[in-house]
């Protein structure tokens, strides 16, 4: 279940029990008491990775988060207090209150990746932030776009191929129809609306999204090649009804 102000769940921030790791993370804590957790950071495709996965270790952010100029502190700690979580008074100093919550938004960044959501830190700050702009307000519906890596596309391309002309793509084809497939993904995001619920908290309805299996499907039954199969399977029949062999 999604969390934040955009599902009506508070933000909480607790620190993991000693010995435990997160139930969305992975790792393990280290007898010194900072965590090995791992978070995923970042799902948002690039030109030069449309595949992007990102992810650091709770030691990590507690390293950066240490580093960070006072100035910088402040910067983030005034996004994330605009986003709902508790920072205390904003000093510049690394304190506890505001360190809890900057590890917390890392975890609730996790969470939503591993639900599905395309997002990095930045944007998820963004989304809650919006989201809880107005405290009786139902969120404004977003536009959230899934896109299916490069080896599903492939996948289902090499499948639907099978099926319409009785062999596997090259890898030529291949590229041609992740590239066209990746494009219809681009254009058919999946919307997220909500409403708000009696209770007060968010209800979220997804629709919508490509279908990529009928989009490849339509695209390889439209080549020559599976055209000719076609009619040649057609042939075959006659052939069998009339009794002709050979």
């Amino acid at each position: 279940m999604p969390v934040g102000k955009s599902s009506g769940v508070s933000k909480v921030v607790r620190q993991p029990t000693a010995g435990t790791a997160d139930s969305t993370s992975s790792g393990s804590w280290n007898t010194g008491g900072i965590g090995d957790v791992t978070y995923i950071t970042s799902t948002i495709p690039t030109a030069s990775n449309p595949n992007n996965v990102q992810r650091t270790t709770q030691k990590e952010l507690i390293r950066k988060f240490l580093e960070m100029s006072p100035q910088e502190r402040i910067g983030i700690g005034n996004r994330l207090k605009a986003a709902g979580y508790p920072v205390g008074s904003l000093t510049g100093k690394a304190t506890t209150s505001l360190r809890n919550s900057y590890i917390k938004a890392y975890d609730d960044l996790n969470q939503e990746i591993m639900l599905g959501q395309q997002l990095d830190f930045n944007t998820f700050l963004t989304r809650e932030q919006r989201a809880g702009s107005t405290a009786k307000k139902t969120p404004e519906p977003y536009v959230q776009k899934t896109l299916p890596t490069k080896l599903q596309i492939r996948s289902i391309a090499n499948e639907v191929a099978r099926d319409l002309i009785g062999r596997g793509l090259s890898e030529q084809q291949l590229d041609r129809y992740y590239t066209l497939a990746l494009e219809r993904a681009k254009s058919m995001p999946t919307t997220t609306s909500y409403k708000k619920l009696p209770s007060g908290a968010t209800e979220a309805t997804t629709t919508g999204g490509p279908d990529i299996q009928d989009f490849l499907y339509q695209k390889i039954a439209g080549t020559d090649e599976a055209k000719a199969r076609k009619v040649f399977g057609f042939y075959d029949i006659f052939k069998q009804a009339l009794g002709v062999q050979g």
